[in-house]
């Protein structure tokens, strides 16, 4: 018999991580100086239909949000500024069922997520084809003290002193392009419309 899911949503599987690592330890690793613990942590956490098999068997609160396992991972916060997307289309929810939720993101793409079985929804069309569609939705990327939330400098001072790592989210130089334009569209791209490509990447970038 099929366990009901109780878990299904992707913030039901997040996990928690207990920070063991000194802001500097973690930092010697990530400068290539090494030291007596390697980092070791989990990423990405259970798939669905995991947490219910653990429970099933026993599993413990601590053991099913991962925090009774302890990681040699850095204790780390966000200074509070924008480098994805600005701006963008109104959310719009086109339709849902027991099996399905399909909806248009930020992007102007529509978003299809299939219930019970993933987390994360698949695009289902993508806004950049070429050039010109590009050049629509490029305001959406480029530089803007918007960018910066009032106080961004003092929040990064306080997480130093907390001995935290500061950390900026950073769009991927593959993933972004990917999000717009999907993953054969962009490996095309690179023969097909470099100068496409580059321009993406010289505007997220900056």
């Amino acid at each position: 018999m099929a366990v009901k899911l109780k878990w299904l949503e992707h913030s039901d599987l997040a996990i928690k991580r207990r920070p063991t690592m000194r802001r500097e330890e973690f930092l010697d690793w990530m400068t290539f100086k090494g030291g007596d613990r390697i980092p070791f942590t989990e990423l990405f956490g259970p798939i669905i239909g995991l947490k219910e098999e653990w429970e099933e068997q026993g599993a413990s609160e601590a053991e099913l949000d991962f925090s009774a396992f302890e990681y040699r991972c850095e204790s780390r916060g966000f200074i509070p500024v924008n480098t994805g997307l600005l701006g963008g289309m109104p959310v719009v929810q086109l339709e849902e069922d027991d099996e399905y939720k399909v909806w248009r993101d930020a992007l102007g793409r529509t978003m299809k997520l299939p219930k019970g079985k993933a987390t994360l929804a698949l695009p289902m069309d993508y806004p950049v084809k070429n050039m010109d569609d590009w050049l629509r939705i490029r305001p959406w990327f480029e530089f803007s003290e918007a960018r910066f939330s009032g106080g961004w400098e003092d929040a990064g001072r306080k997480l130093l002193q907390d001995g935290k790592v500061v950390c900026a989210g950073i769009p991927g130089g593959f993933d972004a392009p990917r999000q717009l334009m999907g993953e054969e569209n962009l490996c095309l791209a690179y023969y097909e419309q470099p100068e496409l490509v580059h321009d993406m990447l010289r505007t997220i970038g900056d």
